[in-house]
């Protein structure tokens, strides 16, 4: 597989899945290299130069094929430190680029260091790998506004950083097909989905005096799931169904007094409350421990 620099990117030119990927100079893909010091380093450094015209022709190509819609587009990873990196899984349909998980407490603390998602009883909900939560609309915006600041050239020329709209959310939770739930059409719903199953059932009955939840379903998670662990769906994304609520663009009417939630949450047993097509939304100042979000690189607005 051959790399190459294009700007601020290393672009790899090889397999179109997990090796296709566009990553900021200084991610941990993209190794400095010095170049040479002498002319008999120059002239070993030759067959490097001519990969690279080579790879050079191949991405050139790669960019008339996208436009005749011939070749997939590459993914992108920002690197938010030498660690940690948010990831995102073009859409071709909506020509986004969608993020692959539910943004975590530990991306959300590069922003606001102070932020705690809290616990929900005696169950931990802060733990870096899970979804931050206690997150308002206002909160999830700024974020956005917060990458475009510091990391925007980290994605392509002329995209910014933004919440997904509602029309968005809709198409990439149900991969583009008319499916009832994330999943598929079929119910219940796989363990690998994070919602109210017997896992909660005694913790949910100590809190709401009830025991009504997923007959069957087990996920093993009473509240929030690590966001590489909650339902993917055919088109490489995380929990767009169950975990977390998540913010939209919208407002919700023409009133603007709520903005537009998707999804539905680990709380939620409900057939109809988790069926794709539901809607819910609260103020944009309001944040519980259900509601959480996630990021896509889109078009920027002129």
């Amino acid at each position: 597989m051959n790399n190459w620099m294009y700007g601020n990117f290393k672009v790899h030119v090889g397999p179109p899945l997990a090796a296709r990927r566009l990553c900021p100079i200084g991610s941990r893909t993209a190794s400095a290299s010095r170049g040479p010091t002498s002319e008999a380093d120059k002239v070993a450094a030759l067959p490097n130069l001519m990969a690279f015209l080579c790879s050079a022709c191949v991405f050139l190509w790669m960019i008339c094929s996208v436009g005749a819609g011939q070749c997939p587009v590459p993914d992108i990873e920002v690197a938010l430190s030498d660690e940690d990196f948010v990831d995102f899984i073009w859409v071709a349909p909506l020509s986004i680029w969608a993020g692959k998980y539910e943004v975590s407490n530990a991306q959300y603390n590069y922003f606001d260091r102070a932020h705690e998602s809290k616990r929900y009883y005696d169950h931990v909900m802060d733990l870096s790998d899970q979804p931050v939560v206690y997150v308002s609309w206002e909160d999830a915006n700024n974020y956005c506004g917060w990458l475009n600041r510091n990391l925007r050239g980290s994605i392509p020329s002329g995209y910014e950083f933004r919440l997904p709209t509602e029309k968005e959310w809709e198409v990439f939770a149900s991969c583009g097909d008319a499916r009832k739930y994330p999943w598929g059409d079929r119910w219940p719903p796989p363990n690998s989905f994070n919602y109210r199953g017997v896992e909660g059932s005694s913790f949910i009955y100590n809190i709401f005096h009830n025991q009504r939840f997923l007959s069957g379903h087990d996920d093993g998670i009473v509240v929030t799931a690590p966001v590489g662990e909650s339902g993917l769906n055919e088109w490489g994304l995380f929990g767009v169904g169950g975990n977390v609520w998540e913010w939209c663009l919208d407002w919700n009417d023409k009133s603007q007094t709520a903005r537009v939630l998707r999804g539905a949450g680990w709380n939620n047993y409900e057939p109809e409350i988790i069926a794709i097509t539901n809607r819910s939304a609260a103020k944009p100042d309001r944040s519980n421990a259900m509601i959480g979000f996630r990021v896509v690189v889109a078009p920027a607005k002129k």
